[in-house]
């Protein structure tokens, strides 16, 4: 049985933020390996409890600081591309 954690939508929006590299994560198993560390917060479950789709918890648990920067840059790309209000103009 599949978890999912995040739409189609979500994902597309959030995937392109996920830095990658030649060591990993690696592409094929990244969307359920970052769905892995949704479902560790998201629960509160002990590393070890998780659910084998989401791939070999020690491998989720080493890539959880690298996913954790994800809602940062893509906090930085909303606020690139949102309106600057006047009041920041002004000054």
């Amino acid at each position: 049985m599949t978890r999912v954690q995040l739409t189609d939508e979500e994902w597309e929006f959030i995937e392109p933020y996920l830095p990658i590299d030649r060591f990993g994560p690696y592409l094929e198993r990244l969307r359920q390996q970052f769905e892995g560390v949704i479902w560790r917060f998201r629960t509160g479950g002990q590393w070890q409890e998780m659910l084998e789709e989401f791939g070999a918890w020690p491998t989720v648990h080493n890539y959880q600081h690298i996913f954790l920067e994800v809602p940062k840059a893509a906090a930085e790309a909303v606020a690139a591309i949102m309106p600057r209000s006047t009041s920041e103009t002004d000054q």
